[in-house]
């Protein structure tokens, strides 16, 4: 029907997990230490501090790069990411902002494949409407 997912032998399972895991410990650890930076200063009466922001755009743009060619999961840590204005500067929100629009489109006879082999149900018959949604129609927020 549509096309296989593609098979990932162990060896590139390993390299892109510890390539996930040192990105999000890596940007964890900026923000932490960014953010405990700009606390310690404060309680000590010095208000000029500020995050340093370059340093953490630069994890973020690696974050970004990486999410999209990683795929979803990635995409939606990094979408999760943008929304949290508490964590992160206005600046670092607008570089995984692109996040939101960036989402490559996976055609839905292989939307349709991965629900049927991942359930061992078939999803067909569907509904007549159902044929008639345009792909770009659900990414933009309207049926």
């Amino acid at each position: 029907m549509g096309k296989k997912p593609r098979r990932i032998n162990r060896f590139s399972q390993s390299v892109r997990f510890f390539r996930v895991s040192r990105l999000l410990l890596w940007t964890i650890w900026v923000i932490y230490h960014e953010r405990r930076r700009v606390v310690r200063a404060h309680a000590r009466g010095n208000y000029d501090v500020q995050p340093d922001v370059d340093v953490l755009i630069d994890v973020l743009i690696a974050f970004r790069k990486t999410a999209v060619e990683l795929g979803v999961l990635m995409i939606k840590l990094g979408q999760f990411l943008s929304s949290r204005a508490d964590l992160l500067p206005e600046k670092a929100l607008l570089v995984l902002s692109s996040l939101q629009d960036e989402v490559p489109a996976e055609s839905f006879e292989h939307v349709v494949y991965v629900i049927e082999t991942s359930w061992n149900a078939n999803v067909l018959p569907r509904p007549r409407w159902v044929r008639y949604i345009k792909a770009s129609w659900p990414r933009q927020g309207r049926l």
